[in-house]
């Protein structure tokens, strides 16, 4: 997700999605079934200015993930 037309770009937030384990995938797949709406941990904003961090660690599992971002401050 992008900033309405107007914003400036370091205002711009986006969701990355990070990986997920085989216990997660079923849980995910149970909430869609029964119309869960929320913010699952795998699914992380990111500023513009962080944006190309949490991309580059997309493929690590979300917790994993979190992990390098709270030591690596770039």
């Amino acid at each position: 997700m992008r900033a309405p037309q107007g914003e400036e770009e370091d205002s711009a937030f986006e969701i990355v999605r990070f990986a997920i384990n085989a216990d997660e995938e079923a849980l995910e797949r149970d909430r869609a079934r029964d119309g869960w709406v929320g913010h699952p941990p795998w699914l992380m904003w990111f500023c513009g200015e962080h944006l190309a961090l949490g991309k580059e660690l997309a493929d690590l599992h979300w917790r994993e993930a979190g992990e390098r971002l709270r030591t690596d401050r770039r």
